[in-house]
């Protein structure tokens, strides 16, 4: 017999976590119940399953047929980074990553004047073992950080100690994501932890990379709910997002004169 060892064993787990969450979360495996009163033969419109949803990539509240809207009809994806579409007088290009994290950004401060957003407990705690600076800046920046799904345990100790991570980010290896926060963080403006700014490292983190092939019903969605947020130019960051040409110029230039 051979004892095998993993490299990196708290990944290992939560990938197989994450796997066995999302089967039992399929309808067949999980089916809803219906609920109704004691001789109430009409049908209920409400069900209870005790599995919660798994929390999308892009939002489905928005059909394909509605993403012609500031941004015309999606046409397709170039270099797997650019989602590119149409209206009747541009074409545009859209970085897909810093779309996404502008639509993730407003979902969140949706969810915050909600209430709190989704959060998932870490199935093994994570000892997080930093140098005094970073540990130090991680308290500062605690209440902005567990208002959005954080969750740390061991301030003032030898160990600050991980729980919980936002749903959006629970694919991310937390010992990882703690030191992206703390790089992220540390920039100017370490001294006025803002939620916003603690928004903006979410987002950026959780949304689709460059280099991402995405499904047409994806890019339809994303160009949908970029078309209605309050700021569809710039992401959290200050980036542009869009990239236009004129049809018209185009028709100059190829001296197409219909």
């Amino acid at each position: 017999k051979a004892w095998v060892r993993f490299r990196h064993p708290r990944l290992i787990y939560e990938m197989v976590a994450a796997a066995t969450q999302a089967a039992l979360r399929r309808p067949g495996v999980m089916p809803g119940v219906e609920v109704r009163a004691e001789g109430d033969d009409r049908p209920s419109a409400t069900t209870f399953s005790g599995v919660a949803e798994q929390v999308a990539l892009f939002g489905d509240a928005t059909g394909p047929g509605q993403a012609r809207g500031l941004f015309g009809r999606v046409l397709g994806q170039v270099q797997d980074t650019f989602v590119v579409s149409t209206s009747e007088d541009e074409v545009f290009f859209l970085d897909q990553h810093v779309a996404h994290e502008r639509v993730l950004f407003e979902r969140l401060q949706h969810e915050l004047r909600e209430g709190v957003p989704a959060a998932q407990a870490l199935l093994f705690a994570e000892p997080l073992e930093l140098p005094p600076a970073a540990s130090s800046l991680l308290e500062r920046w605690r209440e902005p950080l567990e208002r959005l799904g954080f969750a740390f345990e061991g301030f003032g100790g030898p160990a600050i100690v991980l729980r919980a991570v936002p749903a959006l980010l629970k694919g991310d290896e937390p010992r990882r994501l703690i030191e992206a926060a703390v790089d992220e963080l540390a920039g100017p403006g370490a001294d006025k932890p803002t939620l916003d700014r603690a928004l903006a490292f979410v987002a950026c983190r959780a949304a689709v990379k460059a280099n991402t092939p995405l499904g047409r019903e994806e890019m339809e969605r994303l160009v949908a709910e970029l078309s209605v947020t309050e700021t569809p130019y710039f992401c959290p960051h200050g980036r542009p997002i869009v990239s236009r040409v004129s049809l018209h110029d185009i028709r100059r230039e190829l001296k197409r004169n219909w």
